[in-house]
């Protein structure tokens, strides 16, 4: 789905009248405050704290025209340089705000809940996070590829193609019945999978990765997600899904 430029400036820190107004002057090179409030919808004096907090930031600037103050954007280099010193400061910061996670994990388990389809996606994600910084990357997951098709039909794909490119391998266990969809997917050089009969699976997933172990159940309104991070709960899950795998057929 195509994000509009609205809200890609919203996701670098304008609020959402500073995103319009600024749109509406890149698109009108100039315009008084009145003029935008007119356009837009806005209150007049919502429009002046809006234009100030532009100003503020070097996007905008003003000039007098027969008396009335003006509006004008700043050249797009000025927008370009606010975004690359933000892109600077988080990959400062990100290794800090890491350290703090990482000591954060050594004082023992964690365990995080979440509910609804939106949230049942914070395992996956996370997967590749963890998968960013942390090797081996191997991971071990018992699901119902068509139930992932069903709650989640642009997102799952695009996942599967974000995922292989970390050169990671994960083994999977999927149903019977999801042999025809999956044997044509399958990318050999990623990923292992093997099937059980269908009346043992549960309604669910899980998956081990790092030392985390994701838990979701196929409740299509309202999934409950959980991630437990503990090295011994991931070996327990992990020997559990070696057995299940010499059990499975290829």
């Amino acid at each position: 789905m195509k994000v509009s430029p609205n809200a890609l400036l919203r996701q670098y820190g304008l609020s959402q009248n500073e995103a319009r107004v600024y749109i509406f002057l890149l698109k009108k090179i100039e315009g008084s405050a009145y003029e935008i409030a007119e356009a837009l919808g806005i209150p007049k004096t919502t429009v002046y704290d809006t234009l100030e907090g532009l100003k503020k930031s070097g996007l905008v600037s003003n000039f007098q025209k027969n008396g009335t103050r003006f509006y004008t954007p700043e050249n797009l280099n000025r927008l370009e340089e606010i975004l690359n010193q933000k892109q600077t400061a988080l990959q400062e910061v990100a290794p800090i705000l890491r350290n703090y996670v990482e000591e954060a994990r050594l004082k023992g388990p964690s365990v995080k809940f979440y509910i609804g389809k939106k949230n049942a996606k914070i395992i996956w994600e996370d997967m590749i996070e963890t998968y960013t910084r942390k090797k081996p990357r191997v991971a071990y997951g018992i699901s119902h590829f068509g139930e992932l098709e069903k709650m989640f039909p642009r997102y799952i794909y695009n996942w599967i193609e974000r995922r292989r490119k970390f050169p990671m391998i994960t083994k999977l266990i999927f149903p019977e019945s999801d042999r025809k969809n999956v044997e044509g997917f399958v990318d050999p050089k990623t990923e292992e999978v093997r099937y059980i009969p269908d009346n043992f699976l549960y309604p669910g997933e899980v998956t081990t990765y790092g030392d985390k172990v994701g838990i979701m159940t196929f409740d299509k309104k309202e999934p409950q997600t959980i991630i437990v991070e503990s090295k011994e709960l991931r070996e327990m899950f992990e020997r559990n899904f070696e057995f299940m795998w010499e059990m499975a057929k290829k």
